[in-house]
């Protein structure tokens, strides 16, 4: 949510854009095919939509009745999400895939990461500063450091089980464990992260 519009990803229906200034009453104001939007993120007048098979496509909301596609680019597949901060956008598909976006229309593929070189399996991204913030399925919870994003580093991993999500607020991740819950982790120091508590689940997280 982006002041009073919600900007959804809906697979094969693509982006869909709602006002919710009235959270009673939503009303649609605009949709935007795409083959099959999982994760989208918003900077400006352009929505970021992890595409799965398409890879990244960008979205012109501009006009938030008329969403128009401007720009694309493709990563082999799975592009489940993306996270964006100032001219990068963080893709996670299979690996973390580092794209400048300074120019919307023509995104420029600068470099990707994954842990160890091997398992590639990044499902949720997160950004904040100069670090992102990855859920790795088999492998937990990585942070790289993204200071230089043409050569992007390993800060730190904890596992804690499968992980499927991760989210990042101030000096705080939360990490969905699958059957372990929640995962709250310290990220103070983003090179020497620690468990600061768990938090059990009905079910998975």
């Amino acid at each position: 949510v982006i002041d009073t519009l919600l900007y959804i990803a809906i697979g094969p229906y693509g982006l869909w854009i709602y006002n919710v200034a009235n959270p009673y009453a939503p009303v649609r104001l605009g949709t935007c095919d795409t083959e099959d939007a999982i994760g989208v993120a918003v900077s400006g007048n352009y929505a970021y939509v992890a595409d799965y098979d398409s890879g990244l496509v960008i979205i012109d909301i501009s006009q938030p009745s008329v969403p128009v596609k401007v720009g694309s680019l493709y990563m082999g597949g799975c592009a489940r999400d993306v996270a964006v901060l100032d001219t990068f956008a963080y893709v996670a598909a299979r690996k973390l895939h580092i794209v400048n976006i300074a120019n919307p229309l023509s995104p420029l593929l600068i470099d990707t990461w994954n842990p160890h070189g091997g398992n590639e399996d990044i499902m949720q991204v997160a950004v904040q500063g100069n670090f992102v913030y990855l859920a790795n399925f088999f492998l937990g919870f990585w942070i790289v450091d993204v200071t230089n994003p043409q050569s992007p580093v390993s800060a730190d991993s904890i596992f804690h089980g499968l992980a499927l999500d991760i989210t990042v607020n101030g000096n705080y991740a939360y990490g969905a464990a699958d059957e372990r819950g929640i995962v709250i982790i310290n990220i103070m120091d983003p090179y020497n992260t620690y468990i600061e508590d768990t938090l059990n689940t009905p079910a998975s997280a």
